[in-house]
């Protein structure tokens, strides 16, 4: 019987990624590659909402994905070399259950694209 707009807050931390990303190269300075691996992030909530007796706070879940890409690689004989790629990840349903008061229900399906370019250097 709530009619109330509520606003959700989480902090994302200690986000990690494991990929492999094999390069196929069509000369000794350009390459294209493909990416394709796993990663977890920690959530964290932010919010204790306390509105009347409408109560609810929340934990902190660890979640899942996957993350595929593809991109172009240029190298220079000196070891610098430029990355440009595209990707996505798509992590797993997360869902915060309350453990106060009401115990309402928060769903997530969180995805994520991301166009990148790097510098850098192999020795």
């Amino acid at each position: 019987g709530d009619t109330k707009t509520y606003k959700a807050e989480a902090e994302v931390s200690e986000h990690v990624s494991l990929y492999v990303e094999p390069t196929f190269y069509f000369n000794d300075m350009l390459g294209f590659y493909v990416k394709g691996g796993g990663v977890s992030v920690l959530v964290k909530t932010l919010e204790d909402l306390i509105i009347g007796t409408d109560d609810s706070t929340y934990g902190h879940e660890r979640i899942f994905g996957t993350v595929v890409g593809a991109g172009f690689r240029v190298t220079h004989s000196s070891g610098l070399f430029l990355k440009a790629e595209y990707s996505e990840t798509d992590y797993n349903e997360v869902v915060f259950k309350s453990s106060t008061g009401n115990q309402n229900i928060i769903t997530a399906d969180p995805d994520q694209d991301a166009v990148r370019l790097s510098l850098g250097f192999q020795f």
